[in-house]
């Protein structure tokens, strides 16, 4: 399967406790209905609620038997994911 075959989803600025739920119903909402890419290239702010918030997504595509990709994972998202024993996510 091609880039090409997936959604594209940009979230921007800070996925922090204040902003997630917003992105969340996005991103559940198309991974429920397309394979999803998330490009996290303009992400500033990051605290671990993204990680629940990919976790939901992810639940969200193997219900719909779709794909979930990611791009440009920021570094700290990643050291969350292996503080968190979930880095598994972006592999």
């Amino acid at each position: 399967m091609s880039n090409a075959d997936f959604q594209l989803f940009k979230p921007k600025g800070a996925i922090v406790i204040n902003t997630v739920n917003q992105l969340v119903s996005e991103g559940s909402a198309l991974v429920k209905n397309h394979h999803l890419l998330v490009d996290f290239s303009e992400t500033t702010d990051i605290d671990s609620s993204a990680l629940a918030m990919i976790l939901q997504w992810r639940r969200d595509a193997e219900a719909a038997q779709k794909q979930l990709s990611f791009v440009h994972v920021p570094e700290n998202l990643n050291t969350l994911a292996e503080l968190y024993g979930v880095a598994f996510l972006f592999k």
